[in-house]
């Protein structure tokens, strides 16, 4: 797994603001759970619940369970291992995760 802090540094030049405000709300829900692993459940919830954000019109649009899926999501981030503790700058990316971004 990787430190949050060095993905930050090098990929953040390559990215849009909204894309940029997901990374950073995925962190605090990471945070927020007390979860040190960073995990694509977290960006996907940051995703979902993002703003004017183009993840929830399209789900929208396509008649997606929003709700349903946000529950889904939410439940698959309790099951993460908890530590306590967990700030941002403790943070590791998940190898998944590193994947998608």
């Amino acid at each position: 797994m990787k430190s949050s802090a060095g993905f930050f540094a090098k990929e953040l030049q390559k990215m849009t603001q909204k894309s940029i405000e997901a990374l950073q709300a995925a962190q605090n829900v990471s945070v927020e759970n007390s979860n040190q692993e960073w995990r694509q459940e977290h960006l996907l919830l940051a995703l979902l619940t993002q703003r004017e954000g183009l993840i929830p019109s399209l789900l929208k649009k396509m008649e997606v369970d929003t709700f349903g899926l946000l529950a889904d999501v939410e439940t698959e981030i309790q099951k993460a291992p908890k530590v306590s503790g967990v700030t941002q700058d403790k943070l590791f990316i998940s190898v998944d995760l590193d994947r998608a971004i």
